[in-house]
């Protein structure tokens, strides 16, 4: 991660090495089963079919086609073993 800046890389490499790669890192050293996020569904167009509640397998990958339903405020957060997930509480 040293020297990786978006001006020298761009803006995608510096996110995805600054941000995810560094998420991915926590998730998986720690130990942790979720990490909050402060995407607006509303306001960025990438977030647009994330879940309140976003599930993540072992590789940290997100499939918006495999989502658990959200109906009124029920919500199943269960998780697997090497789930983690997303909360997109905004």
């Amino acid at each position: 991660r040293d020297g990786i800046n978006p001006f020298d890389h761009g803006s995608n490499t510096h996110t995805h090495v600054m941000k995810t790669v560094a998420l991915r890192q926590a998730l998986d050293k720690y130990g942790f089963d979720a990490a909050f996020g402060g995407a607006r569904r509303d306001e960025e167009k990438s977030r647009a079919k994330e879940r309140i509640f976003s599930f993540r397998n072992a590789q940290h990958s997100w499939d918006p086609k495999n989502q658990r339903p959200e109906m009124w405020k029920i919500f199943n957060t269960r998780i697997a073993p090497g789930e983690s997930i997303r909360v997109f509480p905004l």
